[in-house]
């Protein structure tokens, strides 16, 4: 089942002095339980292609379909996790993660339980008193990824969740979140700059051109799973990211 689609979508932005077109044409599916990655420069409209699916943004022309439902409410069925983790300065962590049950009625003892549940799962075992500004880099995006499962939500959106950590952080996160998502069976669509982490999560990717944003490839990435990282420097892995990156550059 095709739990996102858009085909031939479309959105330009008035400027006082200017019409910015900032996607042209843009179609692509992403199947239940799928991992999909967007790569493409700055600019190229990627976070417009999430805004338009959430709906805070509405396309010129196109369709966007949801569980195959066209202007559905998508509210109900996608959590969307920006670059910045958002946590609240002034909550500790089991507050932050909470939130969404929290703002779907569920009462603070039961949220608080879920919640406690998982902590060792998303590696804050001891720290649920900790406040934000306590934690890493890696903890926080931990814990934002944390808030976004527990809005119980079948479609993920992940904008550059790993992009301000450093290499090393950043593919244990990669290898982490791998390990929630086969876990916990979501779907998800995920942009990044970095196209070796494209490629190591993901079943496909799909490359857009310099803004307007065009789909300039669909690419399977038909790697085994579970993914390690003896894979980076295998032949299939490293005809894909050629692949890829010629794509980019061209």
């Amino acid at each position: 089942m095709k739990k996102i689609q858009l085909v031939e979508v479309c959105k330009k932005y008035q400027t006082k002095e200017d019409t910015l077109p900032v996607l042209e044409g843009i179609s692509l599916s992403v199947d239940s339980n799928q991992f999909v990655c967007i790569v493409g420069p700055s600019g190229c409209g990627k976070s417009t292609i999430f805004n338009t699916i959430t709906g805070l943004v509405k396309q010129d022309s196109g369709r966007i379909l949801i569980n195959g439902q066209e202007q559905a409410d998508s509210s109900s069925m996608i959590s969307y996790m920006p670059q910045k983790d958002l946590l609240l300065p002034w909550r500790r962590v089991i507050d932050n993660v909470i939130l969404p049950l929290k703002l779907a009625g569920v009462s603070r003892s039961e949220a608080v339980q879920e919640a406690m549940e998982l902590m060792d799962v998303f590696g804050l075992k001891g720290f649920e008193e900790r406040y934000p500004s306590e934690l890493s880099g890696g903890m926080r995006q931990r814990a934002a990824l944390m808030r976004t499962i527990l809005a119980k939500k079948d479609i993920l959106l992940l904008d550059e969740p790993f992009g301000a950590l450093d290499a090393i952080t950043r593919f244990k996160m990669q290898s982490w979140l791998l390990q929630v998502w086969n876990q916990f069976k979501r779907t998800i669509l995920f942009i990044t700059h970095d196209v070796e982490e494209a490629v190591y999560l993901s079943d496909k990717i799909y490359v857009l051109s310099e803004r307007p944003g065009r789909i300039k490839l669909e690419q399977e990435v038909n790697l085994p799973r579970p993914r390690n990282s003896d894979m980076i420097t295998g032949s299939d892995f490293v005809k894909i990211k050629k692949k890829v990156l010629k794509a980019i550059e061209t």
